[in-house]
């Protein structure tokens, strides 16, 4: 809804997390938004965005963490050239902790995005690695 001569949109914002600890080092968590954002389109000025998902971390010993995430989003981009997409990301990862700072991490994450506009429809896989370092 527009809220006049200032050009501003109000929109209801929500969001929720809701995580489950089933075992004393594994958990599953479901995470839900919906709200404006900003597009990322340049004929747009903002999407109407609806994200949820799980992800389930799990530690194998005291050293070893393993993760899934899948998340689905519905996009409503605004402006004269209107359009939505549906985006499916899936991520597998692990981390090994080497020393109370350090630790490697690895992982893949495979995006799909079923857009209407043409352009924007791909499928993509990444893999990924790195050293972590906290302070």
């Amino acid at each position: 809804m527009n809220s006049g001569s200032s050009g501003a949109t109000l929109y209801p914002y929500a969001e929720s997390t809701l995580t489950y600890k089933y075992k004393p080092q594994a958990t599953i968590e479901w995470y839900t938004r919906y709200g404006l954002e900003e597009s990322d389109v340049a004929t747009s000025v903002y999407r109407k965005t609806f994200r949820t998902g799980f992800e389930i971390a799990h530690a194998l010993g005291a050293k070893t963490n393993l993760a899934t995430m899948v998340y689905y989003s519905y996009n409503e981009y605004s402006g004269p050239s209107a359009f939505s997409e549906n985006v499916l990301e899936i991520t597998l990862s692990a981390t090994y902790q080497l020393t109370r700072k350090f630790s490697l991490n690895a992982g893949d994450t495979f995006t799909r995005d079923f857009s209407r506009m043409i352009s924007r429809d791909y499928a993509r896989n990444r893999i990924f690695g790195g050293l972590d370092y906290a302070f």
